[in-house]
C-alpha cells in the first residue's frame, strides 16, 4: 500500500500515515549483475485498470547492470493520485527484480495534517520517530527501503 510508505510512529503498536495521496510518476530498476556468466533480469509490468499490461524488462549478462525506466500508462490507474479510503488495495504493478537490486519510485505525494492510525503497519518493535514502510508492505517485508529509517 503506498501511501504507508512513510509513517511517524509513536509506539510498538500505533503508526501514523503522513502520506494521503500518491501518484507514481516514474519506476526505475537496476539488477545487479551476478557474476560474469549469468544473467539477470528485471521488470515492471504496469497492471492497474485501463493499464495495456505490457512488460518493460532488460537482461544482462556479464558485468553491466539491467537497466529499466518506465512511467505509468497514460489514463491507466496506476498514473491516477491513489488517495486515502479509495481503492488502496488495487495492485498497479508487477517489479520483477532480485535480492539487491535497486527499485527507484519517482512520486508525487500530498501531505495530510491528521490522519487516523494506520492498523497493521505499526512495527513490531520499539521503533518511534518518522519511518519508511516496505515498497510492498510491512506483512511481506520483500522491498526494504535502504539508506532510510525503515520499520522493523
Amino acid at each position: 500500500m503506498l501511501l504507508n510508505l512513510i509513517e511517524t510512529v509513536s509506539s510498538a503498536t500505533a503508526a501514523i500515515r503522513i502520506i494521503e495521496a500518491i501518484r507514481i510518476t516514474q519506476v526505475e530498476l537496476w539488477g545487479r549483475p551476478l557474476s560474469s556468466f549469468s544473467s539477470q533480469t528485471v521488470g515492471i509490468e504496469w497492471v492497474g485498470t485501463n493499464a495495456p499490461s505490457t512488460v518493460h524488462s532488460d537482461t544482462t549478462m556479464g558485468l553491466y547492470p539491467a537497466y529499466v525506466k518506465s512511467r505509468p500508462p497514460r489514463l491507466s490507474s496506476a498514473s491516477w493520485w491513489s488517495m486515502s479510503g479509495g481503492s488502496e488495495s488495487e495492485v498497479l504493478m508487477i517489479l520483477t527484480a532480485s535480492e539487491g537490486d535497486v527499485i527507484d519510485l519517482r512520486a508525487s505525494v500530498r501531505i495530510v495534517d491528521s490522519e487516523a492510525a494506520v492498523a497493521g503497519e505499526a512495527p513490531v518493535t520499539g521503533s518511534t520517530g518518522v519511518v519508511y514502510n516496505y515498497l510492498d508492505g510491512l506483512a511481506s517485508g520483500g522491498l526494504q527501503p535502504v539508506g532510510v529509517r525503515a520499520l522493523s
